[in-house]
């Protein structure tokens, strides 16, 4: 006994490009979504430039955000201590005010980019179903 199966595939194409309409509109909301998280985030004090310049990216099938603020990078992956060397001590403007220091300790790592995208992850399948 032989078994027959016989596949139209003529509607693949179709079927491929309405897949891929959906995982680009996926990956716009997962981007919006984590944009949101940031925005939540109880890290940002002061002006406001760290979360007033992130910027949202897509292309094609690839989706970023970034923190384009000059100290973003320390923020998210923290910094060692530093001290003066070839000065006798370091100067800081710090709201208007003049302050000096020998030394400076480490700054700790908050992850705040690292932590919005794994958290708007929790909320990619309820993402991904409000697409339709």
């Amino acid at each position: 006994m032989e078994l027959n199966l016989d596949f139209d595939l003529t509607q693949l194409d179709e079927i491929f490009l309405l897949f891929e309409k959906k995982v680009d509109k996926f990956g716009l909301a997962l981007l919006d979504e984590t944009e949101k998280v940031i925005q939540r985030t109880q890290l940002f004090k002061g002006n406001g430039r760290l979360r007033n310049d992130l910027t949202k990216i897509s292309s094609g099938s690839t989706f970023s955000i970034t923190a384009n603020a000059p100290y973003a990078s320390f923020v998210e992956n923290g910094r060692p201590g530093f001290s003066a060397k070839n000065a006798k001590c370091l100067r800081f403007v710090i709201n208007g005010e003049v302050i000096f220091a020998k030394h400076v300790g480490p700054q700790k790592a908050t992850h705040f980019m690292q932590n919005s995208v794994e958290s708007a992850m929790w909320n990619a399948q309820v993402i991904w179903n409000s697409l339709g």
